[in-house]
């Protein structure tokens, strides 16, 4: 028997012992442990990677490499290392493409209690240390909100798991079967959070197409999440229930789909190799 099945009903029992007569869906654990920025529009529409490959090449590989590895000079980030992505949101590489200077993990040392920047940091951000890398390019006013969230989920992509991908068919990933089996029952065959044993959990299982979260969490918070489960909420810590660690990694890479669209190489006619997404 799925340990699991029973989930729904110690729940269910416990808010009707409790005199609960209905369930009020809220957002699952609503902190988001980094802030929103206050100079930052969420997407509005689904970010396209395929879009931010064209600006990438456009806009990018002056100073980026094409594959991603590293700067055209040598050093500076290698997109394609998920260690480098670890502990960063996507709003931070979009206020650094946006607003440039340094990371915007480093820029909002300064910020207040509410998350805001003053204008003083983001002065000081833009003035690097002697010796270190050059501040980044501000993109404002050059390129639209919808380009820079493409260009920085094209830059997520890099780096994750090709078997959390779509495949060159567009079809689904393999990943998505280890989701249904142990995923879905809650968050829904599509992310959504609207699984068949939603309605009975308080709180209801995240929607990982919200991107209010989805753009404020790190990788290592969502791995955490998977791994170990999430206090006072029925996520159960999967490392324990025989997911390996190599499938929580892909896991993660493949929830972080439903926040945006992948780029999907296309192959040549005749051709049984796919283009690699950082590749010509």
């Amino acid at each position: 028997v799925n340990a699991f099945a029973i989930v729904p009903l110690v729940i269910l029992s416990s808010g009707l012992l409790g005199c609960q007569t209905s369930v009020s869906i809220v957002s699952m654990d609503t902190a988001l442990g980094e802030p929103l920025r206050p100079d930052l529009l969420p997407p509005t529409d689904v970010p396209l990677a395929k879009r931010g490959r064209e600006v990438y090449r456009a806009r990018c590989i002056s100073c980026h490499q094409q594959d991603g590895t590293r700067l055209v000079n040598g050093g500076g980030p290698d997109f394609t290392d998920p260690d480098w992505l670890w502990t960063r949101a996507p709003q931070d590489l979009y206020a650094t493409v946006y607003w440039g200077g340094k990371p915007a993990r480093e820029a909002t040392r300064g910020a207040d209690l509410t998350g805001n920047a003053s204008e003083a940091t983001r002065t000081d951000a833009a003035r690097p240390p002697p010796g270190s890398l050059p501040p980044h390019l501000a993109f404002k006013g050059e390129l639209r909100h919808d380009e820079v969230w493409a260009v920085v989920y094209y830059i997520w992509q890099l780096s994750a798991r090709k078997d959390a991908l779509p495949d060159e068919e567009g079809g689904p990933a393999l990943i998505r079967e280890v989701f249904g089996r142990n995923c879905a029952t809650c968050h829904g065959k599509d992310g959504f959070g609207d699984g068949p044993n939603a309605r009975f959990l308080v709180p209801p299982p995240r929607n990982f197409h919200r991107q209010e979260f989805m753009v404020g969490v790190t990788n290592e918070r969502l791995f955490t999440s998977i791994s170990e489960g999430r206090p006072d909420t029925a996520m159960p810590p999967w490392a324990e229930f025989g997911l390996s660690e190599e499938e929580r990694r892909t896991l993660l890479d493949f929830v972080r789909t439903f926040s945006y669209q992948p780029f999907i190489p296309e192959k040549a006619p005749g051709d049984d190799t796919s283009e690699a997404p950082s590749a010509d």
